[in-house]
């Protein structure tokens, strides 16, 4: 702006020099022009400040990496031509598109579109902003701040990662769920809350296991060796509990962003592979119609659930878990997927009468909880389980 001013200055002294030693009547037409054009400037900005509209037009969901085209679209509610509009676009971290400067010249049109290409990488609700809208006036004199609270909303979905067949994470859960009877064939299966269907449960064969364990019938169904997992044993449905309460030292920054993605595709993850490997999972989650529970039994079903479970994404999750557990005292096994091993997690661990497994981010640590088998979720999501120093043991 100084600038503009300056430049301003400068040619109205070379007028004022053309009109006083060259060509007087000339001169003083030009600089009459040059008055009055800041003058009309300076009127049709603060003018314009309330005849302008800004839109955003974007697409309700998209995937990870995908090529998301943003609409901006300015109305100009006057028949008069308006200054220069300036305007940035501000993805927030969900997306790896830096901010983006736009400027636009209001001239006869009344609507005008400009697109501009986004690009999400991390899932989550995600938000679009518009910052520091003003009019700039035709020499640049006058910038007038305009009111508009204008954003976009975008729900990227997860990712579902393939968890290899010797997770082992997988297999405790296996080894959880047989609860050993020294019994007949004619073994009963338990029934309890998180179990809503009797059956055996199978996984891949794997070398060492018995052969007569085999499921012969199964496996040439799925061209593969099917094992069953339960000779004489009794099943308990697994309930895997995603656990979309923010840590306190979280915000929308992207490592948090970051961190809380690879737990939830990680939760994920584990039920298309239990799903796989027909060992059924009641799947919990939170959403803005409260608590959830879906029994998973199919891959296909998993992913046909994550725009409902982005709905809600991380927060504050009131009640966090009373309302879930309130008449769930179960002896079956519970896994929990977290971000915030706080007090409160750990007091409702204690209180299932079953296996408890939680699964964490690397990067955190913890308190202490005999009762409680902890795990640790990678960035290229292993899951290991944390050793007795890990878990804040001494």
């Amino acid at each position: 702006m100084l600038l503009s001013m300056f430049s301003y200055l400068c040619v109205i002294l070379g007028v004022l020099y053309y009109a006083f030693y060259i060509e007087a009547q000339f001169g003083v037409l030009m600089l009459a022009f040059l008055i009055l054009i800041p003058v009309f400037s300076v009127l049709i900005t603060l003018y314009g400040r309330k005849k302008i509209r800004l839109s955003f037009v974007l697409r309700q969901m998209a995937h990870k990496n995908e090529s998301v085209i943003l609409a901006t679209r300015t109305e100009k509610i006057t028949k008069l031509p308006l200054p220069f509009l300036r305007y940035t676009i501000l993805p927030d971290a969900h997306f790896s598109t830096q901010p983006i400067d736009a400027q636009l010249a209001l001239g006869s049109e009344d609507k005008t579109d400009r697109l501009h290409e986004l690009i999400p990488t991390i899932c989550g609700n995600a938000k679009v902003h518009l910052i520091q809208p003003r009019l700039t006036g035709y020499l640049g004199f006058l910038n007038c701040s305009l009111e508009m609270n204008t954003e976009a909303d975008l729900m990227i979905l997860p990712e579902i990662p393939d968890m290899s067949t010797d997770n082992q994470l997988f297999y405790a859960l296996t080894a959880s769920s047989e609860i050993s009877e020294d019994e007949d064939d004619n073994t009963q299966i338990t029934y309890n809350s998180f179990n809503r269907i009797a059956g055996y449960a199978h996984r891949e064969y794997q070398p060492g296991d018995a052969l007569k364990r085999i499921n012969w019938k199964l496996s040439s169904k799925k061209d593969q060796l099917m094992v069953r997992m339960d000779e004489s044993l009794s099943i308990s449905k697994t309930a895997v509990i995603m656990d979309f309460q923010r840590a306190s030292s979280f915000d929308d920054n992207e490592r948090s962003l970051l961190i809380e993605q690879r737990v939830m595709e990680g939760a994920l993850g584990i039920l298309a592979h239990c799903a796989q490997q027909l060992f059924g999972c009641n799947f919990y989650y939170y959403a803005h119609n409260g608590w959830n529970e879906i029994p998973i039994d199919s891959r296909e079903q998993v992913e046909s659930l994550t725009v409902s479970v982005m709905e809600h994404g991380y927060g504050s999750i009131p009640e966090r878990f009373s309302l879930l557990f309130s008449q769930n005292q179960t002896s079956g096994v519970s896994l929990i997927f977290t971000t915030s091993p706080d007090a409160e997690l750990l007091a409702l661990a204690q209180t299932l009468k079953g296996v408890v497994h939680i699964v964490l981010p690397k990067e955190m640590i913890p308190p202490s909880c005999a009762s409680v088998q902890f795990w640790q979720i990678s960035e290229d999501y292993r899951i290991v389980p944390m050793n007795h120093t890990e878990n804040g043991g001494n």
